[in-house]
């Protein structure tokens, strides 16, 4: 647990990035360290509450949260007013309302780096957002985006499945802002075709 005074004293370091991994903080302790001078704040937070998420979003720099995997759709609306970057390192799932919430923010970025589930409809309005995109292993399941292989619908990371799925790609070419392929291990020249002429920043 961090106390006030201990958040208080983490507040003042001027590094790079301040990661503390307490699955707990209290939000005296949050009014603290989100005025952190270090670029990145890196918090190991496991839940986010409406009261946190309220302290939280007035953070103005790089914030991580590497632990939360759900949000709800009240919590994402209020981080969704944060300015600067919003990273979920372990984020599992997000609804349609979530993403539309996310897709009118004013972020700089957005990242994402455990999606598992989310609706063609989430993504396509996932895609309306203006910053920067930042997918690291999005994972196309039965029921939500599907590609189609021999007739057979499979799972698999969106950066494998990239070369078979060019009806994402498009989506991903008629966005504006930045899109970052942290994971893309190959693309076929028809997908490379399409983001050469995407209006993508």
């Amino acid at each position: 647990e961090i106390d006030k005074a201990t958040a208080e004293a983490l507040a003042n370091y001027r590094g790079y990035a301040l990661r503390l991994g307490s699955r707990e903080i209290e939000n005296a302790s949050l009014h603290q360290l989100i005025e952190c001078k270090a670029s990145t704040l890196s918090l190991g937070l496991r839940k986010i509450d409406e009261p946190s998420a309220k302290i939280l979003c007035k953070h103005k720099g790089w914030l991580v949260l590497s632990k939360v995997s759900e949000i709800t759709d009240s919590v994402s609306k209020i981080l969704a007013t944060k300015e600067g970057t919003l990273i979920f390192d372990n984020l599992s799932k997000l609804s349609d309302q979530a993403a539309q919430n996310f897709s009118k923010s004013e972020l700089e970025g957005l990242g994402v780096g455990k999606l598992e589930h989310i609706s063609e409809k989430g993504a396509n309005l996932l895609s309306a957002f203006k910053g920067t995109l930042m997918i690291a292993d999005l994972k196309l399941t039965a029921g939500k985006l599907q590609i189609e292989t021999d007739g057979k619908s499979w799972p698999r990371t969106l950066a494998k499945s990239f070369p078979q799925a060019l009806e994402i790609f498009q989506s991903i070419a008629d966005s504006s802002g930045n899109f970052a392929f942290e994971k893309l291990e190959s693309i076929s020249d028809e997908a490379a075709h399409v983001l050469s002429k995407s209006k993508l920043d």
